[in-house]
């Protein structure tokens, strides 16, 4: 809200668009909760805008709506990086708008630009935009750098909206405990409001989030202050980056910031992206030359020079012990020829380093071709060899935490030793005798385990079984895990990615061994409601041993560990005063479940302390009582 804004306007404002009526709106592929998309609709049917650029589509569920609601005579760009959608990569970015817009007669000019940054579209594109939604990736340089190329193609007085400003410390995103979301510093949007200047600036927090911070925001461009403001936006990009977004989105953007800004920003904007890519290079390669002595031998595949030698430089490229391959092979790039897949096999090459930067789906082609057709166990992209940070850290870090979380449970079972598993799970990862691997096709050998029946599962008794689903997306993750629950009596099923998380962190309870259950033994009794998936991949059997726990579902029966899974009433029966309930989060439909379940200990039974799921189980762990008195 900008200061100018009066408390009468603002309340206005907010009643305005608190009676908004979704009616029937559907929100189910929408990442935006029902609140934002009130927001958004309210600004959408105040400015009836003609050119709208819609920035990050993902399912085209938010892209969705905005078609339904504007005028066949309104333009609507849709930009993606991505070619495939990130919650389901067996559909195509953008499918549910697609889906929807194939059957309209009556509909606006939708044109789609995936698989391209915004920078190499804009001039396609043209100017005029009089609203723009920056709903991307979130990491830096992400909407900073969107933004910059942006800027000048919106008409003056255009509606910016930002979307998820405050993922970096708000749990309902992924259900990620509070303190996790640090690591994946999904900040641009929230450093990017405050840095533009704008006579108005919209935010909205709904009148019932209970302290929920404020997620949406709308900026009323005004061109002449958001241009004396873009230097403090490109400071932003002095912050450490996330991501490096490849070379021709660099060079695209930079031709936009030559032709349409002054000449000191030119100067400062290529001084920043000059120290950025200098970044960049040193980690790759400082990873390539660890990734080198960690193999022994490594393939290089890439047709491009410039990317060869950003990769790996001279010394590298000249060592026997690095092949470059690729499938267009005769090139001499860097004093050396350039060979078919076939030195793959030949050589025994087992692990593949990719010069160049892919689209999405020529990459996964790549990854399968080189798995099945040559032997290839592990293939580093171009993205990972640029992280920030040292790769042999981020791997040992990986290692130690699958290692430590095997030797915890008795026994373990891989279900699915596809491509992706051999990508993330070294061989002697999974040489401890209580581990074992399980595949739908068995037969064949992994390290000195042989790959078995689904069925040793249950023959076996075993309880705790990671979960790598041969096709990509949720619903072959569910159906996967429903199969192990309902077939084979699996208690805890946990995705391979969940594991491994990202090259370097593993899952929450591997620091739950001691503080949880010392906390727990404070109180007389304690009862866990909602005995679900959550709850089982969080909290071990033994957790629940004690005498004093109890186990509580609306759908009561059913046993996990010693104990019965019993019906609310126990609460009020035994007088418990602790309860821990499901982590915070939002279904679909904009319910809130955890929120109802707490209303009704308030309310009904009386309960002293509530405590979330992912309180109990924080990261380093704390107290969840101590700085906030007995009632949460």
């Amino acid at each position: 809200m900008a200061p100018q804004t009066t408390l009468e306007e603002w309340l206005r404002f907010e009643d305005a668009v608190e009676s908004i009526d979704l009616g029937p709106i559907d929100t189910e592929k929408s990442w935006m909760e029902p609140s934002d998309l009130k927001f958004l609709l309210h600004f959408l049917r105040e400015k009836r805008p003609a050119k709208v650029l819609d920035l990050g589509v993902c399912d085209g569920g938010t892209t969705r709506i905005l078609l339904s609601e504007l005028s066949p005579a309104a333009t609507v760009h849709s930009v993606d990086i991505a070619l495939r959608c990130p919650r389901d990569r067996s559909r195509a970015t953008g499918y549910a708008a697609a889906e929807w817009y194939a059957g309209q007669r009556e509909r606006p000019d939708w044109r789609t630009y995936f698989g391209r940054d915004v920078s190499q579209c804009l001039r396609e594109i043209g100017g005029d935009i009089d609203f723009c939604i920056l709903d991307t990736s979130h990491r830096l340089p992400g909407e900073i750098l969107s933004y910059v190329a942006v800027l000048p193609y919106l008409q003056d007085g255009a509606t910016l909206i930002l979307h998820d400003l405050v993922c970096q410390t708000w749990c309902c995103w992924k259900r990620e405990p509070w303190e996790q979301l640090p690591r994946l510093n999904l900040s641009a949007n929230e450093l990017l409001f405050g840095a533009i200047q704008s006579k108005r600036k919209s935010i909205y927090r709904p009148a019932s989030s209970r302290g929920r911070l404020a997620n949406i925001a709308a900026v009323t461009v005004d061109k002449a202050l958001a241009l004396e403001s873009v230097e403090t936006v490109l400071g932003l990009l002095c912050l450490p980056w996330a991501y490096w977004p490849g070379r021709d989105v660099a060079h695209a953007t930079a031709e936009i910031v030559r032709e349409r800004y002054p000449r000191p920003i030119v100067e400062l904007f290529e001084d920043i992206m000059r120290f950025n890519a200098r970044r960049v290079e040193k980690n790759l390669r400082d990873n390539v030359a660890f990734l080198l002595a960690k193999y022994g031998r490594l393939a290089i595949w890439g047709h491009d020079e410039a990317s060869l030698r950003e990769l790996a430089g001279e010394e590298t490229l000249r060592n026997p012990r690095v092949r470059l391959v690729h499938d267009r092979p005769g090139l001499k790039l860097a004093g050396r020829e350039v060979e078919s897949p076939e030195a793959i096999r030949q050589h025994g090459l087992r692990h593949v380093l990719l010069a160049d930067r892919l689209p999405e789906g020529e990459e996964e082609e790549l990854f399968e071709t080189l798995a099945e057709a040559w032997g290839v166990e592990k293939v580093f992209p171009r993205p990972l060899l640029e992280s920030e940070g040292d790769l042999r850290a981020k791997l040992d870090a990986r290692r130690t935490g699958i290692s430590h979380l095997i030797s915890r449970w008795p026994q373990v079972a891989f279900w699915g030793i596809n491509r992706r598993f051999k990508e993330l799970m070294d061989e002697d990862l999974v040489a401890p005798a209580n581990v074992r691997l399980v595949d739908s096709q068995p037969g064949g050998v992994y390290g000195n385990k042989k790959i078995e029946d689904p069925e040793i599962i249950r023959r076996e008794g075993i309880k705790t079984v990671i979960v790598s689903p041969a096709a990509p997306g949720p619903e072959s993750a569910a159906a996967l895990r429903r199969e192990l629950a309902g077939r084979h009596g699996v208690t805890k099923a946990i995705l391979l990615d969940d594991l491994c998380h990202h090259y370097g962190e593993t899952l929450r309870e591997e620091i739950f061994k001691a503080e949880p259950p010392r906390f727990l033994s404070r109180f007389s009794q304690v009862a866990f409601w909602g005995i679900g998936r959550q709850f089982r991949e969080l909290v071990d059997e033994d957790l629940v041993a004690p005498a004093n726990i109890r186990l509580v579902d609306r759908r009561p029966g059913g046993v996990y560990g010693n104990k019965t899974v019993e019906g609310p009433e126990i609460i009020e029966r035994e007088g418990i005063e602790t309860v821990i309930i499901p982590s915070r989060y939002l279904t679909a439909d904009g319910r809130d479940p955890a929120g109802e379940i707490r209303r009704e200990l308030e309310s009904r039974y009386r309960v002293k302390n509530i405590i979330h799921l992912d309180e109990l189980f924080r990261r380093p762990w704390a107290d969840p009582l101590a700085s906030r008195g007995t009632i949460l």
